[in-house]
C-alpha cells in the first residue's frame, strides 16, 4: 500500500492536530515547534501533492529540484514537517519505512530539527538519520541541525 496523500477536506483536522501539539508543548513549558503551520500552508501542500496523512502521521514530503548548499542533491527528498498524532511511535517508523521504500531509489532523505526538540532528534537518530551540519533560525537565536538518512 502506498503513502496516502492528505485531502483538502482533512485540512481542519490536520490543523487541529498541530494546534493540539503546540498547546501540549506550551503546557509543559516548552517552546513552540509548529507555530508557523497554518491552513494556507497546508492547502498549498495538498494542492502540490506534498502533504501526507497516513496512519496518524502528518508529513510534508518534498523533492529537491536543485542542489542545496548543505549537500542535498537534485532528486533527494526532505521532510520539512512530520507529526505523529498517535501515541504509537511505530506509526511514524512505519511511515518513514514507506517513504524509504517508495521514494528513495538512489537518493537521500533530509530533515532539519531544532536542538530543543529532543524527542524528534532521538526518533530520527534511532531510525538512522545522522547529523551532518548545524543550522539556525530566527536570526541565529534558535539552533538546530541538518540530518540525513542515506539508504
Amino acid at each position: 500500500m502506498s503513502l496516502r496523500l492528505a485531502k483538502m477536506e482533512e485540512i481542519p483536522e490536520i490543523c487541529r492536530a498541530f494546534q493540539k501539539y503546540e498547546k501540549e508543548l506550551k503546557r509543559n513549558g516548552q517552546p513552540p515547534i509548529f507555530s508557523f503551520v497554518r491552513q494556507d500552508y497546508l492547502k498549498r501542500a495538498v494542492k502540490s501533492k506534498t502533504l501526507y496523512y497516513d496512519h496518524g502521521v502528518i508529513a510534508v514530503l518534498k523533492q529537491y529540484k536543485v542542489r542545496s548548499k548543505y549537500g542535498a542533491r537534485k532528486g533527494d527528498w526532505s521532510i520539512p514537517e512530520i507529526l505523529n498524532t498517535t501515541n504509537n511511535p511505530l506509526n511514524a517508523i512505519y511511515f518513514l519505512k514507506k517513504v524509504v521504500r517508495e521514494k528513495l531509489n538512489d537518493s537521500s532523505l533530509w530533515g532539519t530539527i531544532r536542538d530543543d526538540n529532543k524527542n524528534s532528534i532521538e526518533y530520527h537518530e534511532a531510525f538512522g538519520f545522522q547529523r551532518v551540519a548545524d543550522i539556525s533560525w530566527s536570526k541565529g537565536t534558535v539552533p538546530g541541525g541538518i540530518y540525513v538518512y542515506e539508504k
